[in-house]
């Protein structure tokens, strides 16, 4: 395996191609990148996006792999100060006003509910069950890891890994509010730390 500082270097002699939307070598470099990401530790990930006013931006991710969290967290304190760039480490909350087509499913947030699970033998314990107007039980694999990649956009990689501890679907009561079901926005305020956005 390869060491933080040996990423690090390659990046900082490529980071100029890389912030270059129309830069040939672009794409080919984005592939190296992830297979330079991967030397370090094989669960690592990233995003790369550009800022309107030319600057970069790196999210090093473990795609909610706790067990990787560590290394994600070594590679990005091991980061030099790179003009231009910020170097970020999880994927950040981003709020719930998006909407996502993932599995062949469209999910809306602001479509969904969800309620509160408790395990009253664990006090530390939360879970939650999401509720969809249009949810098909023979999809559930589909819509839970449609539901998964909602929480982690609007929650962040983080705080879904650490304080959601358990996660289902279902179909969305006619009357949600009396079901105790809550809008997806509510969610963030519920979390130890609460999540911002």
């Amino acid at each position: 395996m390869a060491a933080p500082g040996d990423f690090w270097r390659w990046f900082c002699a490529n980071e100029r191609q890389l912030k270059d939307r129309g830069h040939p070598r672009r794409e080919a470099l984005a592939d190296e990148l992830l297979e330079r990401l991967q030397q370090v530790s094989e669960q690592l990930w990233f995003e790369l996006g550009l800022m309107k006013d030319g600057s970069g931006h790196l999210i090093v991710t473990a795609e909610g792999n706790t067990g990787a969290f560590a290394d994600v967290v070594a590679l990005v304190d091991a980061a030099p100060a790179i003009e231009g760039w910020e170097i970020t480490a999880f994927k950040p909350p981003r709020g719930f006003g998006f909407v996502l087509n993932r599995s062949g499913i469209a999910i809306d947030p602001r479509q969904a509910r969800f309620v509160a699970l408790e395990d009253p033998d664990d006090p530390g314990f939360f879970g939650i069950e999401v509720g969809f107007p249009h949810y098909d039980p023979a999809r559930e694999d589909d819509f839970l890891d449609a539901t998964y990649t909602m929480l982690e956009v609007g929650l962040g990689e983080l705080a879904l890994a650490e304080h959601v501890h358990h996660l289902q679907v279902g179909a969305l009561p006619d009357d949600p509010e009396s079901s105790g079901y809550l809008p997806m926005e509510r969610l963030a305020r519920l979390l130890p730390g609460r999540v911002t956005h």
